[in-house]
C-alpha cells in the first residue's frame, strides 16, 4: 500500500511511513482532502488484498555483528536495577531463558540462522525493525525492558516482542541487547559506497542475514568502514508473500538433487537434477561418492544442518561463507564434522547455487531412476519438497577408504562467477519468425538476468525481440510468439511477446506453445546457477 500510494505522488501527502501495524500518512488537508486520502487508500487495501501474486523485488544483505560483546555487556551493568527483569545475568541469558532454551549460544545460533524482514524503519534515523522469516512456533519473543534505558550505544542490535531492532545512533532503547555491529546503517555524510543514493541503508523489504564475527574481524571491518572501502555484501532477490506465508522458511530450504531423471519427457515429467551439475560432481568427489550420489543443492541462504554422528562434507559451487559451530571454515574442501556439530551458512557473493555433498550420498528412495526434487510436481527429494526444519536426512554407507578423492579442488578447477557471460545457443527451430531487428537483437544485445528466475526458467531484460507479423497457423494462437505446442529442449529460449527472453532450465516444462528461437548448448547450462540477478548476458549462436 506504501508504494502504490507513493506511485500516486499526490500533491499534499507529505510523509508516508508503513509501520508493523500501521500505515501512517502525513497530508496538508489545504491540499489534500481527507475523504480522498481515505478513498485512495481503501482503493489500493482492496487491490491488495485481491491480488493473487505479492512480489516484492528487493535484496539479501549480510550484516555482520559481534554477538556477547564486552561494551554490550558494560552498557547492560549499568541499567539492572529497575530496568530490566533480572537484576544479574545478561540480555542474552535472558532472552534465551524466556524462549527456553539452552543457554546464550543457543540464542545466537536460533537468531542468525534464519533471515529477517525489513517490516519497518524508523523510531530514530535509519533504525530498522525486522520480523523473523520462519513458523511462528519457531519464532525468537523476548519481552522488552521495563523501563527504557537512557543510553544504546550505536549500531548495538537488540530484540523486543519478535522484533529485532538495529539501532542506528545513540540513545534511548528498552530492546534486550545481543550484541555490536561494525557496520554503519546511517550515514548523513554518505562516505561509503552503499550510502550513495541514500544516507539510510535499509528499506522496508530487505531481507537481512545476521553473520556472527569474534573480535579480530570486527577490528578488520571497523578498519575498512573507517577507510571507506568497506561494502556491504548484498544480492537482488524476489521476495514472495504468499510463499513467504505458506512456507515462511523456504529461503533457507535446500533440495536434494542428483544427476537427474531421464526417460520421462513424453509424459511431462522434467529431467531435473542438479542445476550446475559441475559443482555437484565436484561436491561429490571431495567426499569419495560416486557421480550420481544425490547432494543438497542451496540457494541464497541455505540451510542450517547439524550432524548426529561424525561426517565427511563438502560444499562447492556459489562463492559461501561457510560457517562450522559458528566459525568459518574453508570452501570446495574436504571436511569432517563430529556428531553434534552445526554446519550453516553465510552470504553468497556471486551466483545463487551451491552444493553440499557427504560421504555415502543422501540415501532416500529413488523415484524413476533419480532421487531428484520435483517440487512443483511432489515427485522424488525428500517426499518430493524441500527440507524444512526437523527433516533428518539419511546417508549412505562411505565409499571404501581405498577410493581416490580430493581433499581440496585446484584453483584451476574453479569455475569463475563473472558479471557478464557469455552464453553458446543454436538458433531454431523458430528463429526465422524472429524480424531481422528481433535476431539482431537476440544475438548482438546484452540482456539483463532479472530476479525472475529458478529452476523451472531465468527472465531477461533488453530491447526485446519482435517476431514477424505473419499468418499464424491453425490452433497456435494469434500472437507472432505462439506457435502449435511443440516440444522443448532443456535450454530453448523463449521470447513470449517479443520482449524478454526465458530460458527453459532443468524443471521447466516438456513442452508448449511458445516459439523457440534457440537452445542454449548443454555445455553451457551450468552457467545459469552461477549468475545472480544482474548479471549481463550475450547470447552468442
Amino acid at each position: 500500500m506504501a508504494h502504490g500510494l507513493e506511485d500516486q505522488r499526490l500533491d499534499g501527502v507529505i510523509d508516508i511511513c508503513p509501520a508493523n501495524a500501521s500505515l501512517l500518512v502525513r497530508f496538508d488537508p489545504d491540499q489534500l482532502a481527507h475523504t480522498e486520502l481515505i478513498e485512495r487508500l481503501r482503493a489500493l487495501e482492496g487491490e491488495v488484498r485481491r491480488a493473487t501474486v505479492q512480489e516484492l523485488p528487493t535484496r539479501v544483505i549480510e550484516v555482520p555483528v559481534w554477538y556477547a560483546d564486552p561494551y554490550t555487556r558494560e552498557t547492560e551493568t549499568r541499567f539492572r536495577e529497575g530496568f530490566h527483569q533480572r537484576p544479574d545475568g545478561t540480555d542474552l541469558d535472558y532472552a534465551a531463558e524466556v524462549n527456553g532454551l539452552a543457554d546464550a549460544d543457543e540464542f545466537i545460533r536460533r537468531h542468525h540462522e534464519t533471515p529477517w524482514l525489513v517490516s519497518m524503519v524508523g523510531f530514530v534515523a535509519g533504525l530498522p525493525f525486522l520480523f523473523q522469516l520462519t513458523p511462528r512456533e519457531r519464532q525468537l519473543q523476548v519481552p522488552k525492558y521495563l523501563s527504557p534505558r537512557t543510553d544504546t550505544p550505536p549500531l548495538t542490535l537488540g530484540i523486543g516482542g519478535c522484533f529485532t531492532a538495529h539501532y542506528s545512533v545513540r540513545g534511548a532503547g528498552g530492546y534486550q541487547m545481543l550484541g555490536i555491529t561494525p557496520t554503519p546503517i546511517f550515514d548523513p555524510e554518505q562516505r561509503l559506497a552503499d550510502f550513495s543514493d541514500f544516507m539510510v541503508l535499509f528499506r522496508t523489504g530487505d531481507i537481512v542475514k545476521y553473520r556472527p564475527v569474534d573480535e579480530a574481524e570486527y577490528r578488520e571491518i571497523e578498519a575498512a568502514v573507517a577507510d571507506g572501502s568497506y561494502r556491504y555484501r548484498q544480492a537482488p532477490v524476489t521476495f514472495s508473500l504468499s510463499e513467504a506465508l505458506a512456507d515462511p522458511e523456504a529461503s533457507n530450504r535446500a533440495l536434494l538433487e542428483d544427476r537427474g531423471r531421464f526417460g520421462n519427457y513424453r509424459f511431462g515429467i522434467p529431467q531435473g537434477g542438479a542445476m550446475d551439475q559441475y559443482a555437484a560432481t565436484l561436491a561429490n568427489r571431495l567426499v569419495g561418492n560416486g557421480p550420481d550420489a544425490a547432494v543438497l543443492e542451496a540457494t541464497y541462504l541455505g540451510p542450517a544442518l547439524t550432524t548426529d554422528e561424525d561426517v565427511v562434507v563438502a560444499v562447492t559451487g556459489a562463492p559461501v561463507d561457510v560457517l562450522v559451530n559458528g566459525a568459518p571454515a574453508e570452501q570446495n574442501v574436504r571436511l569432517s564434522l563430529s556428531a553434534g556439530d552445526q554446519l550453516s551458512f553465510g552470504m553468497i557473493r556471486g551466483g545463487t547455487k551451491y552444493f553440499i555433498a557427504v560421504a555415502g550420498g543422501i540415501d532416500v528412495p529413488e523415484v524413476l531412476g533419480s532421487r531428484s526434487t520435483y517440487p512443483i510436481g511432489k515427485l522424488g527429494g525428500l517426499e518430493g519438497r524441500a527440507l524444512q526444519a526437523g527433516d533428518r536426512l539419511p546417508v549412505g554407507a562411505p565409499a571404501p577408504s581405498d577410493r581416490a578423492v580430493l581433499d581440496r579442488i585446484p584453483d584451476a578447477w574453479l569455475p569463475s562467477y563473472e558479471r557478464q557471460v557469455e552464453v553458446r545457443v543454436l538458433l531454431g527451430l523458430y528463429d526465422h519468425k524472429l524480424t531481422a531487428e528481433g535476431l539482431a537483437n537476440l544475438t548482438e544485445a546484452e540482456w539483463t538476468l532479472t530476479p525472475v528466475a529458478d529452476r523451472m526458467g531465468l527472465r531477461f531484460d533488453g530491447p526485446g525481440a519482435p517476431w514477424k507479423a505473419e499468418e499464424q497457423p491453425f490452433g497456435a494462437g494469434q500472437d507472432p510468439s505462439n506457435i502449435t505446442d511443440a516440444g522443448y529442449a532443456v535450454g530453448s529460449i523463449q521470447i513470449p511477446g517479443g520482449t524478454q527472453p526465458i530460458v527453459l532450465h532443468c524443471d521447466a516444462v516438456s513442452g508448449g506453445g511458445y516459439a523457440q528461437a534457440g537452445t542454449v548448448i548443454s555445455a553451457d547450462m551450468d552457467l545459469f546457477a552461477r549468475m545472480a540477478p544482474g548479471v549481463a548476458v550475450r547470447f552468442t549462436p
